[in-house]
């Protein structure tokens, strides 16, 4: 019997997805790659490992590429076996298309440019108090915060999917993440952003040169 179990002391088969979650690294793991994944990150031994990969690739269904993972097409509860992410930001530019989630500010504006060619700075120069509310208007009205889950963690099937909240009875854990929430990250970057620029003005003022550095210019 302790053999049997043995697959299942390492993995997890989420059946909604097809898809063996290892149970203590918390993500996906294709039938292809769970010898290499016990070896590498859990320091099995190989035949042990063989063993346990050909015991999970027979459970049914599991998908063999991550090609064929299709992220849910709507807000789903968080997956148990997954951790949540609360810093999300989900895209609402072209609202009925795109929704895409991510979890970096700097991400997201580079999505901005890349699939919706916006920009939350509209105009170069050095940004007027008026020019940094605005910038923050934009920033408010290109994204909001979500709660994010993903299954697997690189290459193909690794975009992050918006879940609902978690309450409190929940399983998944959230993941702690500094400064509270990506609004709290964009808030600070740009208080940084702005300090830059103050003291770039005084410093300009005391050389009696102008600066023409902008901290809001996209770098590509």
């Amino acid at each position: 019997m302790a053999e049997i179990d043995l697959d299942f002391q390492h993995f997890e088969h989420l059946a909604e997805y097809s898809i063996a979650i290892c149970t203590e690294c918390r993500h996906g793991v294709l039938p292809s790659h769970i010898q290499s994944h016990l070896q590498r990150a859990h320091k099995i031994q190989q035949k042990q490992a063989e063993d346990i990969a050909e015991r999970v690739r027979s459970w049914p269904g599991l998908i063999e590429y991550a090609s064929e993972f299709h992220e849910p097409s709507r807000v789903v509860p968080p997956i148990s076996q997954l951790p949540v992410y609360p810093d999300g930001l989900s895209c609402q530019l072209d609202n009925t298309r795109c929704g895409k989630v991510l979890r970096s500010v700097e991400a997201m504006k580079k999505h901005w440019r890349q699939v919706h060619s916006w920009s939350v700075a509209s105009k170069g120069g050095r940004p007027s108090q008026l020019a940094q509310r605005e910038i923050q208007l934009r920033i408010g009205e290109g994204c909001r915060r979500v709660h994010c889950q993903r299954l697997f963690i690189q290459g193909l099937g690794s975009q992050y999917f918006e879940v609902q909240p978690p309450n409190d009875d929940d399983d998944p854990a959230i993941v702690s993440v500094d400064g509270n929430a990506a609004w709290a990250r964009v808030g600070a970057e740009m208080a940084k952003a702005w300090e830059r620029v103050e003291r770039q003005a005084a410093s300009t003022i005391q050389a009696g040169e102008r600066d023409e550095v902008n901290p809001w210019v996209e770098r590509t």
